[in-house]
């Protein structure tokens, strides 16, 4: 992932290299929209991994469980879901 993320980091640099190329051109506008796209799935994911994960187990672990709560948490991945697909298009 680090490898990824660097080699990412890498690659703007050497296509974009400046705030003006960024906002000008369409590598840059490319990025930046999967820039934008990527903020929110990082914070749905935080979401779902800090509040989503432990009640979903406490709802699982009781028989009946509450379906608001498993009904929340899937919404979360579905919207979570359409933007990962969102930036492979």
């Amino acid at each position: 992932m680090a490898a990824v993320l660097l080699t990412g980091v890498y690659v703007s640099f050497l296509h974009v290299g400046t705030l003006d190329a960024l906002l000008h051109t369409p590598y840059g506008q490319a990025l930046l929209l999967k820039l934008l796209i990527v903020a929110p799935m990082l914070t749905m994911g935080g979401i779902n991994f800090m509040f989503s994960t432990p009640v979903m187990r406490r709802v699982v672990a009781k028989p009946g469980g509450d379906s608001r709560k498993v009904s929340r948490f899937r919404n979360l991945l579905t919207a979570e879901t359409l933007l990962g697909v969102a930036i492979l298009i």
